[in-house]
């Protein structure tokens, strides 16, 4: 995932891999991410929203047992900054799981990240959330879906002035 900052050039890696069979069949799951990628939104009446998604170094195979195939979880990270004129700066931090799974019967593998960050300055809050999806069906020859998105919802009022954003940005979407 790069990032869209030109004065930032690092990336996240997301990478699911499906562990097969000598027979092809999927028997577990295995998991490498990595990195930092800064994400900027200039928004109207002049409010910016900085978003970092941060992953520590993660390298694991052999999940756990979990419904009908095998899962490993692990720990992404969001910062965000809000800054809206004659308001402030809403900063925010917060932590959620990344879930990785493989299906060994008939269903999906998938990685799916969700990290929500909320904060508040005054009277204005904000609630942010990257999500990304690599999603596969075991069916044979089936591409792979990826989509990554962040919603922004920002909202704030100052004597009779209200204001209300929210909004969604795709960030990453393909298809392999």
């Amino acid at each position: 995932m790069a990032s869209n900052n030109s004065g930032y050039t690092g990336f996240a890696t997301l990478e699911l891999a499906v562990m097969l069979a000598s027979n092809s069949s999927p028997v577990d799951v295995g998991v490498w991410a990595d990195g930092k990628t800064i994400w900027l939104f200039n928004l109207p009446a002049g409010i910016s929203v900085g978003v970092e998604l941060s992953i520590p170094t993660f390298s694991k195979t052999d999940g756990y047992d979990f419904n009908h195939g095998k899962e490993i979880t692990f720990l992404v990270f969001l910062k965000t900054r809000v800054t809206v004129p004659f308001f402030g700066t809403v900063r925010a931090e917060s932590n959620g799981t990344a879930y990785a799974s493989v299906d060994t019967t008939d269903g999906w593998h998938s990685l799916v990240v969700t990290v929500f960050a909320e904060g508040t300055i005054g009277a204005w809050e904000s609630g942010i959330v990257f999500t990304g999806d690599l999603v596969r069906s075991t069916k044979a020859f089936q591409p792979w879906h990826c989509t990554g998105y962040v919603d922004i919802g920002t909202h704030g009022r100052m004597d009779a002035l209200r204001i209300a954003y929210n909004n969604r940005f795709p960030v990453f979407e393909f298809t392999v």
